[in-house]
């Protein structure tokens, strides 16, 4: 991965003072595209994700009107989270 820039934004959600996710998102225009979301397999039923998707609004703060995942993304809880099946993608309209 390259040095960062205005494209990407990174989020790391904790709980207490221990990291439970990553997520890193590619800014094409107001869409956020998904480059990882990782979940420790401690906390993987506390889904750390709510928090970016759906309960903060910083993408919205940040000019983003959809956020589009990997095709085929691994682990798809996305659907419990207001996703949308797209092309093999999840799909978030913020």
């Amino acid at each position: 991965m390259g040095p960062p820039d205005e494209t990407g934004h990174a989020f790391v959600v904790l709980r207490g003072d221990e990291t439970v996710g990553v997520v890193l998102l590619r800014a094409e225009g107001d869409v956020a595209r998904v480059v990882l979301d990782y979940v420790t397999p401690r906390f993987r039923d506390f889904s750390p994700g709510e928090f970016v998707w759906r309960r903060s609004n910083v993408l919205r703060d940040d000019g983003f009107t959809r956020v589009v995942t990997p095709p085929q993304m691994v682990g798809a809880y996305y659907d419990r989270l207001g996703f949308r099946p797209e092309g093999g993608s999840w799909v978030l309209d913020l």
